[in-house]
């Protein structure tokens, strides 16, 4: 048996793993329109690797952080796969960090709005302005850890994506072996992510 692993936080990335929790195919796709292109894409994973979506065991996907958009994508596709009895594992994407990352200072997650999400290894979580955060983390020399995200003048000691391509297992039996399955995390509330902009 195998399952299915989707991220809809930024942009799309799909992955078919093994029954060991180790990388079959993962696949990334550069696009703001994941909800016009998931279900083709999902198609065309399994039919390549000639699965079908009863032999799919059970589904992990990425409960955030991320935006109201990317969120309700795979939360969605969660909710209709729930109706038809299909097991769903989810989990925010820090906890790769949280297990394959040695030594770090703050995971950081672009956060649109010219904000960046910031998490200490403690879980104190906060969103900080770019400039502030070019000024306060970068500059100050932190280890910084990103989840494949590009930021322009910023080196991270570690890309938890990257890891998560060689070591993959580790979190994937972590979450199966402790059923989970968060809720949903946005960037911001909902009054805050709904509000209009005063600029």
């Amino acid at each position: 048996m195998n399952y299915l692993y989707i991220d809809t936080t930024n942009n799309l990335t799909l992955g078919l793993l093994d029954s060991n929790f180790e990388w079959v195919e993962k696949v990334f796709f550069e696009t703001k329109r994941t909800s016009e292109i998931i279900h083709g894409e999902i198609h065309h994973l399994l039919l390549k690797h000639d699965i079908t979506l009863n032999e799919i065991k059970a589904y992990f996907t990425i409960s955030g952080p991320g935006s109201y958009t990317g969120m309700r994508v795979s939360e969605g596709i969660n909710q209709v796969l729930e109706l038809e009895d299909k097991k769903i594992y989810s989990f925010p994407s820090y906890l790769f960090c949280e297990q394959l990352c040695e030594v770090w200072d703050f995971w950081f997650y672009p956060a649109f709005k010219n904000e960046i999400f910031v998490r200490s290894p403690r879980g104190e979580e906060k969103l900080v302005s770019s400039e502030d955060f070019l000024v306060d983390y970068v500059e100050a020399k932190l280890k910084l850890v990103s989840f494949g995200q590009d930021l322009k003048g910023v080196e991270s000691v570690f890309d938890s994506a990257t890891l998560l391509d060689k070591s993959c297992s580790k979190v994937f039996r972590l979450v199966f072996e402790a059923d989970m399955r968060h809720k949903p995390f946005y960037f911001r509330p909902l009054d805050v992510e709904f509000s209009k902009s005063s600029k």
